[in-house]
C-alpha cells in the first residue's frame, strides 16, 4: 500500500540506504510513499526502519508521547510516518534511550480530533526522548494481555473455582462453602510477614471473593491468631465499613469472625 502526501510542491530530498550501507541522496516533488518509508522535515528516509523510539512531542506546556519506527543520524532521529496521521518533523532532537519492548503505548487515533489538532500544528521545534517522562506516565497503567480474550475469561472462571487464593506476600485464604454457612480460613502458608500484616491484607481479599464468588448467607472467618488484639479491632471495622457488600455480626467464643450477606 502507498501513502501519496502532498508536500505543497515543495522539492524534498529522498535518503536512500545503498548496498554499501552509504547514503545517497536524491529529490523530488510531491513523493510517493511507501508504508515502510519515514520522512523528517524535507528528508525521506527509504532504508528498513532499524529502531522504535517513543517519541514525545512539547509545544509549550502541550505534550504527546507517541511510539514511532525510525534509525539515528548523529543526534537526529528520523520517524515513520504514520498512515498520515503524523505530520513531517520540523526537527528532531533525539535523546538516547532504548524502548522497553513489554510497553504497549496508546495509538493515536482519527477519531481523536483533539490530539490531531494539537499535532497538526507542526511548527514544533523539538521532539526529544526523555525516560523519566515516559515512567510518569507509565505508572499505574494497565498493560494489555497479549492472551486471546477468552482464554483469559476462561482463566478467571477457573480461577473462581479455586477454594484457595494465594496472595501475593505468600499467605493464602481458603473458601468452604456448605448447605448451612461459608467457612474462610486465613493461613501463613510461606507468608514472612506477621500475623497482623497477614490479617489486614487477608480481610480486603476475603471481601473482594465474596463479591466475585457471589457468597451469601452466614460466613464464618477464622483469621491467624486467636487472641482478640489492636490489629483485629482493625479488621473488624474493615468489615463494618462495608455496609453495602456485608453486615457484621460478632467475634464467637472461639474468635471466628461472623458476617452475613443478603440473599
Amino acid at each position: 500500500m502507498e501513502l501519496i502526501v502532498n508536500f505543497k510542491e515543495e522539492i524534498f530530498e529522498y535518503v536512500v540506504l545503498n548496498d554499501n550501507k552509504e547514503l545517497v541522496k536524491y529529490s523530488t516533488i510531491n513523493p510517493i510513499l511507501d508504508q515502510d518509508d519515514i520522512v523528517c522535515g524535507r528528508v525521506i528516509q527509504k532504508s528498513p526502519l532499524k529502531e522504535t523510539f517513543f517519541i514525545e512531542y512539547q509545544k509549550g506546556k502541550t505534550g504527546l508521547l507517541i511510539k514511532a519506527s525510525g534509525f539515528k543520524i548523529g543526534d537526529k532521529v528520523i520517524c515513520k510516518l504514520i498512515r498520515n496521521e503524523i505530520p513531517p518533523f520540523k526537527s528532531a532532537k533525539l535523546m538516547p534511550y532504548k524502548i522497553d519492548e513489554d510497553l504497549e503505548v496508546y495509538e493515536i487515533k482519527k477519531s481523536n480530533s483533539k490530539l490531531l489538532e494539537i499535532i497538526n500544528e507542526y511548527n514544533i521545534d523539538e521532539i526529544t526522548c526523555n525516560p523519566s517522562v515516559f515512567a510518569s506516565i507509565f505508572k499505574g497503567k494497565a498493560k494489555l494481555n497479549s492472551k486471546p480474550f477468552d482464554e483469559v475469561l476462561i482463566e478467571e472462571i477457573s480461577e473462581l473455582k479455586n477454594p484457595i487464593i494465594n496472595l501475593k506476600n505468600g499467605a493464602r485464604i481458603i473458601i468452604e462453602q456448605t448447605a448451612a454457612f461459608c467457612a474462610i480460613d486465613v493461613d501463613s502458608a510461606s507468608s514472612n510477614d506477621n500475623t497482623d500484616e497477614i490479617n489486614l491484607i487477608a480481610v480486603k481479599e476475603i471481601v473482594r471473593q465474596l463479591i466475585l464468588r457471589e457468597i451469601k448467607g452466614i460466613i464464618l472467618i477464622d483469621f491467624i491468631g486467636h487472641s482478640f488484639n489492636k490489629n483485629l479491632t482493625e479488621v473488624i471495622n474493615y468489615l463494618k465499613s462495608q455496609k453495602d457488600v456485608l453486615k457484621f455480626i460478632s467475634v464467637t467464643k472461639l474468635n471466628l469472625i461472623e458476617i452475613m450477606r443478603k440473599y
